[in-house]
C-alpha cells in the first residue's frame, strides 16, 4: 500500500513538472497584439484666433470593441502623415478614451491667428499597441479684429516703475518686458504684468551708460540692443543688465551713423538691423560685425525721409517705418525693395508719423501711428486689418505712441511716450 502511494506522489508530481514546463513554453495567457482601429472622422470645426476643435469616434481598445487608453494628437501647418508623425507638433491634455462609439471633442488651443492648421491622431491601448494613423483633416484659423485693454503701469517720475518719456519696449522668449525710460536714461525690466524686477543705466557716455536712448530690443536669447542717438552707438547687455559690447560711432563709413541710430530688430539666425536716421538702414552680427547696408535720402522706393521703427519677421523680410514719408517700406534680408504701403492721413492706412513697428508670429504687423495716437494692424503685404486708440490718458488711449512689441500669447505691449507708461492689449474674437 505505502508503494502504491509513493507511485501516485509521483505521478501527481511529473504532471505538475509537465504543466510548468508546458507554460514555461508559451502555454499562458495569450499576449494582447490587436491594436485598437484607427480613426476613420476626424474633423476639425469651430475655429477661433487661437483654436480649432476636433471631433472623431471613439475606436475602442482591441480593434472596434472595449475602451482605448490614449491619444496622441498631433498638428502641423503641412499635411501630416505617416512620414511626418515624428515631427510634428503633439498636443497635451488629450481627453481619456471613451467606450468604443461614443463622441469624442477636444480643442487645441495655442494656435497663431490666420493659418491654416492640419491634425491626425493615433490611438494606444494599455500595451500600447498603436492603431494606424488617422484620417487627416484641416482648418484656418481666424484673423484677430479686436483688440482689448488688459492693464496699463507706469507714472511719471524716476522711482522704480515710474517713466519719463518711454521711447521703446521690447519682449524677450520668456516673456520679460523690458522700456526705453528716456528722461532717465535707463532701461527697466517688468514682468508681462507689469510687476518691476531691476533696471540699469545712468546719464553718461561709458559703458552701460546712456546720453540719449532713443529705441530697445530684445533677441530670443534675452539680449538686450539699446541704441543711443547722442552717442551714435548700439549697447548690448544680457537680460540682467550686464554690459556686453557696443559698436557705431558717427560717420558715413560702414558701421557708422550717420546721423544717429533709431530702431533695432534681432533676426532668427542672430543678426541685427539698425535703422539710420541719416536715410539707411544697417545690418550687423550680434556682436556689431557690419554686414550691409542700404537706403538713400527721398520719396523712391527704397528711400527714405527719417527711418524710425525697425521690424524683421519669421522669413527674414524686413519692415521699416518710413517717418516723414508717411509709410511702411517692406524689403528683403538683404535690402531688396519688395513692396510699400501708406500715405500722409488719417483714414485707415494711412500715417501722420508712423513710428514703432512690429511683426508678430503669424506675420502680422503693427504700426504705432504716432500723432495719430492709435495702433494699426495690417497683413504683411499692407492690408489693413483693424486699428485701434484714440487721444487721451484713459484705458486704451494714447498720446504719442512710439514703441511696440507682442508676447507669444499675442498680447500687444505698446509704449505709450507722453503718458509715460505701458500698456498692454490682448486679441479678441
Amino acid at each position: 500500500m505505502r508503494r502504491g502511494f509513493v507511485l501516485a506522489a509521483a505521478i501527481l508530481t511529473l504532471a505538475v513538472l509537465f504543466t510548468a514546463c508546458s507554460e514555461d513554453k508559451g502555454g499562458g495567457p495569450t499576449p494582447d497584439t490587436t491594436a485598437p482601429a484607427a480613426v476613420t472622422n476626424l474633423a476639425a470645426v469651430n475655429p477661433t484666433f487661437n483654436s480649432i476643435q476636433l471631433t472623431w469616434t471613439a475606436p475602442g481598445d482591441n480593434g472596434s470593441s472595449g475602451t482605448a487608453s490614449e491619444y496622441d494628437v498631433r498638428y502641423s501647418t503641412a499635411l501630416v502623415t505617416a512620414a511626418n508623425w515624428e515631427t510634428c507638433t503633439q498636443c497635451d491634455g488629450e481627453p481619456a478614451p471613451q467606450l468604443a462609439g461614443s463622441a469624442e471633442t477636444f480643442t487645441v488651443m495655442g494656435l497663431l491667428e490666420n493659418t491654416t492648421y492640419h491634425f491626425a491622431l493615433k490611438t494606444g491601448d494599455e500595451v500600447p499597441n498603436w492603431s494606424g494613423l488617422s484620417n487627416e483633416v484641416g482648418n484656418v484659423t481666424s484673423v484677430v479684429t479686436a483688440y482689448v485693454f488688459v492693464r496699463l503701469w507706469g507714472t511719471w517720475g524716476s522711482g522704480d516703475g515710474q517713466m519719463d518719456y518711454v521711447v521703446g519696449v521690447a519682449l524677450d522668449g520668456s516673456g520679460n518686458v523690458y522700456v526705453a525710460d528716456h528722461e532717465n536714461q535707463r532701461v527697466q525690466k517688468f514682468t508681462s504684468d507689469g510687476v518691476f524686477i531691476t533696471k540699469w543705466g545712468s546719464q553718461g557716455s561709458g559703458d552701460g551708460q546712456f546720453s540719449y536712448m532713443e529705441g530697445i530690443a530684445a533677441d530670443a536669447s534675452g539680449n538686450v540692443y539699446v541704441s543711443d542717438a547722442e552717442q551714435f552707438s548700439i549697447q548690448k547687455f544680457t537680460s540682467d543688465g550686464t554690459f556686453v559690447t557696443k559698436w557705431g560711432g558717427q560717420g558715413s563709413g560702414d558701421g557708422q551713423f550717420e546721423w544717429y541710430p533709431q530702431g533695432m530688430a534681432p533676426d532668427a539666425t542672430g543678426n541685427v538691423y539698425v535703422s539710420d536716421s541719416g536715410n539707411r538702414i544697417h545690418k550687423f552680427t550680434s556682436e556689431g560685425t557690419f554686414v550691409t547696408k542700404w537706403g538713400s535720402e527721398g520719396t523712391g522706393d527704397g528711400q527714405f525721409r527719417h527711418p524710425y521703427g525697425i521690424a524683421v519677421d519669421a522669413s527674414g523680410n524686413v519692415y521699416v517705418t518710413d517717418w516723414l514719408n508717411g509709410r511702411v517700406q517692406k524689403f528683403t534680408s538683404d535690402g531688396t525693395f519688395v513692396m510699400t504701403w501708406g500715405s500722409e492721413g488719417t483714414e485707415d492706412g494711412q500715417f501722420i508719423r508712423p513710428t514703432g513697428i512690429a511683426v508678430d508670429q503669424a506675420g502680422n504687423v503693427f504700426v504705432t501711428d504716432h500723432e495719430n495716437d492709435r495702433i494699426q494692424k495690417f497683413t504683411s503685404d499692407g492690408t489693413f486689418i483693424t486699428k485701434w486708440g484714440t487721444p487721451g490718458d484713459g484705458d486704451g488711449e494714447f498720446r504719442g505712441p512710439k514703441g511696440v512689441d507682442f508676447d507669444a500669447s499675442g498680447n500687444v505691449y505698446i509704449a505709450d511716450s507722453n503718458n509715460d507708461r505701458i500698456q498692454k492689449f490682448a486679441p479678441s474674437e
